[in-house]
């Protein structure tokens, strides 16, 4: 029972995380170079990431477990070997103000 509850409470964090396309801009210039890659590749190992990026392998290493953590990047299995892939944020639906209508018609006058 408490599997389940864990697996439910891990993914509304993750529902609740995401990257967005509009976060490369906050991003440093290798933190936006290794997005860049997950964005163009869809999954990535550690092995690759390191290669393409010219970096050492604990950087990298650092910089992928703080994408983990931020919600940025999802760690997955893919024929044994563990590899990493970006997690897209939900497009959030916006509320339309009650009274849009009045807004509106007051911008006509």
């Amino acid at each position: 029972m408490n599997d389940v509850f864990g697996q439910l409470q891990r993914d509304q964090v993750w529902r609740d995380k995401g990257f967005s396309s509009l976060d490369l801009v906050e991003l440093s210039p290798v933190k936006r170079k290794a997005m860049n890659l997950f964005l163009r590749h869809g999954h990535l190992s550690l092995i690759e990431m390191t290669d393409k990026l010219d970096m050492d392998r604990g950087a990298v290493q650092s910089m992928l477990n703080a994408f983990v953590d931020e919600g940025m990047v999802r760690v997955v299995q893919i024929k044994g070997e563990q590899r990493y892939r970006p997690h897209m944020a939900r497009k959030r639906t916006r509320k339309v103000p009650t009274n849009v209508w009045a807004a509106l018609e007051k911008l006509d006058e």
